[in-house]
């Protein structure tokens, strides 16, 4: 059976509530894992089912450290800039931030306060958090998480603007076909003789105009298959068929690399730079994509790791890195300065990024205005000509 990440709340023997994630096969699972660790469950349920307040603790995650960051910044200790957030803040943001003072006071450290009031967060956050305090320099660790978060939002909002232009002429293409389909087209189908030889765009228009009774059915067909492809990818070995085709498919493994690179140089980057051992940053990494193949292939490197193999030698045969990457990193290796490799990829990643996204814009613009032209120009001629026709045949009775 194939595991998966449950979150869960529960008691502990002085009747504390904790809550947190596991990952387990089912609930049931879950249950046992966590009476073994003396906790009394609650309630478990699966990550899809709050996705939504998954996303909203999240975005009070991101607001409580950029917040924290300011004010640690300005000379306020840790307890007093919570005391801010508690007055000045929206009361989900109120809320969480009393919580996080009432555990520092209680003896808690920052990490586990902020690991128990935000469970569904990268474990990535936490452990850079752990790191801080063992250095006692939990400014600069908060300055990296704003950071990260930062520039993950704008790297997220930015491909989605890439998008959202060609979307909307794709949508307009769609809408003008549509009404040209119901309302012009019918009428002129039926005045054209159906035995004298239609020009090319006439023909075409006719051949799109009676596939529209197959529309329908094939969009059910599709939402059917994507529902259907989700369900089946929870029995682990359909779920290697479907990874396998992702990873070999062209476009779509490029697309998939693409994410997945900058999520593992990202994380090695602000691992290293945050405290966090080089072994750790590569074990959670694991994370970064549920593809079984990709994720075989991050074990694979850990464990050559353990086994002794050169960092540089283990991550050789990742297939999201390119070559120069790969050399880059060796030079680091065999230097011991990975922490400023992996920085200096990591920036460089995220220019090069930005280009690509800015390049795509500019290329698929054009694109996108040519193909509405010829949408446009096959419409025109499919309804033009027809009637010219008629109006000669017309003329000449």
């Amino acid at each position: 059976m194939l595991s998966r990440k449950f979150h869960y709340s529960a008691l502990q023997e002085n009747g504390e509530k904790v809550t947190g994630t596991l990952d387990g096969e089912n609930k049931n699972a879950v249950k046992r894992s966590l009476l073994q660790q003396g906790l009394i469950p609650q309630k478990i349920w699966i990550e899809f089912d709050i996705e939504g307040l998954s996303w909203n603790e999240n975005k009070n995650f991101e607001k409580i450290m950029s917040s924290l960051t300011n004010l640690l910044d300005s000379g306020l200790s840790i307890t007093a800039s919570l005391d801010y957030l508690i007055t000045h803040s929206n009361k989900k943001v109120k809320g969480k931030s009393q919580e996080l003072k009432k555990d520092l006071e209680d003896g808690k450290k920052f990490s586990q306060s902020v690991q128990k009031n935000f469970p569904s967060i990268d474990t990535f956050y936490i452990l850079l958090l752990e790191s801080a305090e063992k250095t006692g320099d939990l400014l600069s660790t908060l300055q990296n998480i704003s950071f990260m978060i930062q520039k993950n939002n704008e790297f997220k909002n930015n491909a989605i603007a890439a998008l959202i232009y060609p979307l909307f002429l794709l949508i307009i293409i769609g809408f003008v076909i549509a009404f040209i389909m119901s309302f012009s087209l019918p009428e002129i189908i039926a005045q054209l003789d159906e035995e004298a030889s239609l020009p090319l765009p006439t023909t075409i228009l006719i051949a799109v105009y009676n596939l529209q009774e197959y529309i329908l059915p094939f969009l059910f067909i599709c939402i059917v298959g994507v529902f259907l492809m989700k369900y089946l990818q929870r029995i682990n070995s359909l779920k290697k068929i479907f990874d396998w085709i992702l990873i070999k498919l062209p476009i779509i493994s490029h697309i998939l690399f693409f994410f997945i690179q900058r999520s593992f140089l990202q994380i090695i980057a602000y691992g290293l730079k945050g405290g966090i051992s080089l072994e750790e940053s590569l074990k959670l990494t694991n994370q970064i994509s549920r593809n079984v193949y990709i994720q075989n292939y991050l074990q694979n490197s850990e464990d050559d790791i353990n086994n002794g193999l050169r960092f540089a030698d283990a991550i050789s045969a990742l297939p999201f890195l390119t070559q120069e990457q790969k050399f880059i990193i060796n030079i680091g290796d065999e230097s011991a300065n990975l922490s400023t490799t992996f920085d200096n990829l990591y920036q460089r990643n995220e220019k090069m990024n930005e280009r690509n996204l800015k390049l795509f814009n500019k290329m698929i613009e054009p694109f996108i205005i040519i193909l509405l032209g010829l949408v446009v120009l096959i419409l025109a001629l499919g309804i033009i000509l027809p009637s010219l026709e008629l109006s000669q045949g017309i003329n000449l009775v």
